[in-house]
């Protein structure tokens, strides 16, 4: 009778593990549809990108711990953006992102020679407006990034590292429907630096992602899980975009923009004449 109940048990938990995986492949199935969609009736301010990263991670937790950035994190992903016409618009983007994220926390259960890390593998989308400046003949472009994003976490690891003996723990980490928060929220910005020639844009861009979203919860189960949670993450990518559609870039250089006031004065004042 004993053993039927512990293979039930794992059965459940087997369940519980694999529900909410397979919720993660079907949100990315449907963000990539999302972004094929938009891609449709194409004109040439539609643009496709691919792009790589590294940068770090850390949490902010409560009550507080003593933290460090934990870095060597690895991203990549797709992008979809379009470019308003008028240039103090700028353009909104939106990416689909893979990505390892985590935090460090010193000093782990008093041991001053210890340190804790939690790995995460995750997904995250973030809609992002995207005001920008043209330099040189529109062949340089420098933007900012601001927006909101939302993340699925779908893998967890930790390890506990010695400054002295270096690995002592090397584990996986089961997400738990009742433990750990898999969907997340927050807000991201950050700055970038775009080269234009034909159809090509290549660039590198900063950004800071600052979540809202706990990733563990239900501290009356586990007493040893933080009233807060949330996880930031500093990224620097690089990419390249792809623009879609004929023709060139629609926003107007300064020189078109002079061309076209001393036009409209020419005429006003033969009108006035």
């Amino acid at each position: 009778m004993l053993a039927f109940q512990k293979k039930e048990k794992l059965q459940n938990k087997n369940h519980v593990a694999t529900g909410p995986a397979r919720a993660g492949v079907r949100m990315i199935i449907l963000s990539a549809l999302l972004i094929c969609l938009c891609v449709q009736g194409v004109v040439a301010q539609y643009y496709v990108g691919a792009k790589v990263g590294y940068g770090g991670g850390t949490a902010r937790l409560y009550p507080e711990q003593e933290m460090a950035y934990a870095w060597g994190y690895k991203s990549g992903g797709l992008s979809w953006k379009y470019y308003s016409p008028e240039r103090v618009v700028g353009a909104v983007q939106v990416d689909l992102e893979f990505t390892e994220r985590g935090y460090r926390i010193n000093n782990y259960g008093n041991n001053l020679d210890s340190s804790y890390f939690r790995h995460l593998s995750s997904v995250i989308i973030p809609f992002s407006w995207q005001p920008h400046i043209y330099f040189f003949n529109r062949h340089l472009r420098v933007f900012l990034n601001a927006g909101i994003n939302i993340s699925y976490n779908f893998s967890s690891s930790v390890q506990l590292v010695s400054a002295r003996e270096g690995p002592l723990m090397s584990e996986k980490w089961p997400m738990l429907t009742n433990r750990d928060n898999r969907l997340g929220y927050g807000l991201s910005g950050g700055l970038g630096l775009g080269v234009l020639t034909g159809r090509l844009e290549y660039f590198v861009e900063g950004r800071y992602y600052f979540g809202y979203s706990d990733i563990l919860k239900n501290r009356n189960v586990y007493p040893t899980n933080p009233l807060r949670s949330p996880l930031d993450n500093l990224n620097l990518s690089f990419g390249v975009f792809y623009r879609l559609g004929s023709g060139g870039i629609l926003s107007p250089t300064q020189a078109e923009i002079d061309k076209r006031r001393g036009k409209t004065n020419t005429t006003q004042f033969q009108k006035k004449n």
